[in-house]
């Protein structure tokens, strides 16, 4: 998509503009965006990259319809903005993934970028700018950003 192309290009304009500046500790890579707003929730492209989601996870439509007691034909006729319990928690977890993997590719743009590999912040203010999703993992927000290695 153009706006991640053009995101990844200002993103290493700022790190290449700024890389030996010595008052630079960390990255903060969150900003202003908002990938877990509810325009997600109506955007046809995150609709389908749900539905994927959905039939990966459960394999095929009579299984999540068995699971969440629903009647859909086929998985183009799952909603991203059902009030069915089952369909809100698949959405919320959907959402985390996004936000994770988001994460994980600034992050990974920040530091092949940074020829001082400083650390990259990832996501400071989470709880507090979405306390609907705060069933969130710390961990593989952290891992997503850098900031935690197992082992």
């Amino acid at each position: 998509m153009k706006w991640v192309k053009e995101q990844e290009k200002l993103l290493k304009a700022f790190i290449n503009k700024y890389k030996d500046s010595k008052s630079i500790v960390h990255w903060d890579i969150w900003g202003e965006c908002h990938p877990l707003s509810e325009f997600y929730a109506v955007s046809p492209l995150v609709a389908e990259a749900f539905r994927k989601h959905l039939k990966s996870r459960y394999g095929n439509i009579e299984k999540l319809n068995k699971v969440w007691n629903s009647k859909h034909k086929d998985f183009s006729e799952v909603s991203t903005t059902s009030n069915n319990v089952w369909n809100k928690a698949e959405w919320k977890n959907f959402r985390h993934v996004l936000l994770v993997n988001y994460i994980a590719y600034l992050t990974n743009i920040v530091k092949d970028a940074d020829p001082l590999k400083r650390p990259v912040s990832p996501v400071p203010d989470m709880y507090q700018m979405y306390p609907d999703i705060s069933a969130l993992d710390p961990y593989l927000l952290a891992k997503a950003g850098g900031i935690y290695k197992e082992g």
